[in-house]
């Protein structure tokens, strides 16, 4: 059920779940990454590709959040994002070619 705002710890502790799960089934881990931010706002709970080329990818999105009694800010979970790419080479996605606009 949707209420408008994310839940920051149900977002972090459902991906730490969902991570471990991932983490068990058997995927490589010379071609995992597993607990590594990617940048500032992404953090990447578990990545891998399987034997036939097909990748999970658990995210969590973040943002600072400033406290106005300190000045000091935090990370806030604001969402979390699992994607399954059948063929990580050849990405089922929509693509416009030159000239179509």
């Amino acid at each position: 059920v949707a209420t408008g705002e994310a839940n920051p710890q149900k977002l972090f502790t459902t991906a730490n779940v969902l991570g471990k799960y991932f983490n068990q089934l058997g995927f490589d881990t010379k071609k995992a990454v597993i607990n590594s931010w990617l940048d500032d706002r992404i953090f990447i709970v578990f990545r891998s590709t399987g034997k036939r080329n097909r990748m999970f990818l658990l995210q969590l999105v973040s943002k600072r959040v400033l406290e106005p009694q300190n000045s000091a800010s935090h990370i806030r979970v604001d969402s979390s994002l699992l994607s399954y790419i059948e063929d990580r080479n050849n990405p089922d996605v929509f693509r416009i070619s030159n000239g179509d606009f």
